[in-house]
């Protein structure tokens, strides 16, 4: 059996859950326009899309959305953690990695700028052993490129690795690197989105359950 040799995860929706920050600065653009406010069910499935994507659900009838993704961009950069957390049970997981001495380490797609305020708020910029954002790469997920540059940086083969994420191009990504990957259905899922032809090696509900789904593929202590 297989040694882990790295465990990567994706950051929003499978270790941060950033989305009531969005919803509240959006629902503040709203009010200051006389609009009412979006529900965090509304939002959810867009929050795995991107900032654009987000914008467009929450002003609909604009065509040009452009400005308000500035105007968004700039208040989140502002205040990137007011109501942001990390979900139940991240601290338990990374704890206990390093006391396995496994590296982990983050592949996201937010740009750097925004990932390590973040991730220095919550302890976790001087603590990961490997961060990949999308201007450290040519081809940003789906492609595998950022995985493959994490486990170079690690030192360790990609099928080592286990990727966890919850968005289809998480999945993708890993598949492509060769690395075993874990759909997180904890995170930003909707329901039109079908994860069982995402292709993942396996699923979790909640982050406490990935070592579990490990056992019969890689030689790892439990909890």
């Amino acid at each position: 059996m297989k040694t882990l040799g790295a465990a990567l995860f994706d950051l929003d929706g499978t270790l941060l859950d950033s989305a009531q920050d969005f919803l509240f600065i959006l629902n503040t653009m709203r009010a200051e326009r006389q609009m009412p406010p979006i529900s965090y069910h509304e939002l959810k499935p867009t929050v795995s899309e991107g900032a654009a994507a987000m914008v467009a659900h929450a002003f609909p009838k604009l065509s040009d959305t452009a400005p308000l993704k500035a105007e968004f961009l700039e208040r989140y950069h502002q205040a990137p953690t007011a109501k942001s957390e990390l979900y139940q049970g991240v601290e338990v997981i990374l704890r206990h990695f390093e006391e396995q001495g496994t590296p982990w380490g983050i592949i996201t797609n937010k740009p750097r700028h925004f990932t390590q305020p973040i991730l220095a708020h919550f302890d976790l910029l001087e603590r990961c052993d490997c961060l990949v954002c999308p201007e450290d790469v040519t081809h940003s997920k789906p492609a595998p490129d950022a995985l493959l540059l994490a486990a170079d940086i690690l030192s360790t083969e990609p099928d080592t690795c286990i990727y966890v994420g919850d968005h289809q191009r998480d999945i993708t990504a890993g598949n492509r690197a060769g690395m075993f990957t874990i759909a997180a259905l904890w995170g930003y899922i909707g329901e039109a989105d079908d994860t069982t032809q995402w292709q993942a090696d396996t699923t979790a509900n909640r982050i406490q359950d990935i070592l579990p789904a490990l056992e019969n593929h890689f030689s790892i202590a439990a909890l």
